[in-house]
Order: C-alpha cells, then sequence, then structure tokens
C-alpha cells in the first residue's frame, strides 16, 4: 500500500467522499474519484471501492487506465495537477473538448441500470440503501440518498 503523504486522504471509514455531482474543470464524478484513489492509497477506503463499475464509466469512456490514475494519484498530485493529467492522457483528442466532457458528464448524471439484471441488482440496492426514496432512478441519485442517510 502506497501512502499518500504530499496530500491529505479523507477517512472514508468516517465520512463520505465528495458527490458523484461535484465537478472538476467540467467532469462530474472525478473528484468523487480521486477522494476514493487517495484513501485506496492511505489505508482509509473502508466500504467504498476505488475503480468500482461507476468510476469505470468514467475511465473507460475516457479510454484512461485506471491503475495509471492511481499511480498518478499515489504521487501526490493535486486535484487541479490530477485534472491536467487526466485531459493529457484522454487518447481521443475529440473527447477531450469542453462540449464532449460536458455532454459526458450529462449522461453519466441520468446513468442508469440498462439490462434486467442490471435493474435487478440496482432495485435491491435501493431497496436496502434508500427504501424511503422511490423516486431514485439514477446511480449519482441512488448514491447521494444512501450517503446522506449515514
Amino acid at each position: 500500500m502506497t501512502t499518500v503523504t504530499a496530500i491529505q486522504a479523507l477517512d472514508l471509514t468516517k465520512t463520505a467522499p465528495r458527490s458523484c455531482y461535484a465537478t472538476l474543470g467540467s467532469f462530474v464524478l472525478l473528484p468523487r474519484i480521486i477522494d476514493k484513489c487517495r484513501a485506496a492509497a492511505a489505508g482509509t477506503l473502508g466500504e467504498y471501492a476505488s475503480g468500482c463499475g461507476l468510476d469505470m464509466l468514467f475511465f473507460n469512456h475516457f479510454a484512461i487506465s485506471y491503475d495509471a490514475f492511481k499511480a498518478a494519484v499515489e504521487t501526490g498530485k493535486t486535484d487541479e495537477e490530477l485534472l491536467a493529467w487526466v485531459m493529457a492522457n484522454i487518447v481521443d483528442p475529440v473527447d477531450a473538448t469542453d462540449e464532449a466532457i460536458l455532454a459526458w458528464s450529462y449522461d453519466a448524471r441520468i446513468y442508469s441500470p440498462d439490462t434486467k439484471e442490471k435493474k435487478a441488482y440496482y432495485e435491491t440496492y435501493r431497496r436496502t440503501s434508500a427504501a424511503h426514496r422511490n423516486d431514485v432512478t439514477t446511480w449519482f441519485a441512488l448514491l447521494e440518498a444512501e450517503e446522506q442517510q449515514a
């Protein structure tokens, strides 16, 4: 396990990472991904998962290696330095335009299960994590509702 020394990692055993809705540059989700990577490096990830399916939505879309990103985080880069790293590592220049990033961020905010199996998993998770919230239909909203209860 690498220790993040140049920056303070959140202790995710005691607090939640930043919201999925939080932005860095024009990217939603990126601040949360950073928080989880830093916590993983510091050994304070708790029940969260770094590199989970929602994180991979980001990495897969922009064709960025999660392992390379994690290594960049472990060097102690600031949020702004990590944003610059992401921008420099987006493979397709078309995906690095502000318009493309904003469009991806829009899609990510409304991302919901798209197969029968994913919908069943989502609904089971919603019933245990946010049972009182029948209006919650996206992954971002579900995580937000769950963390507001904690």
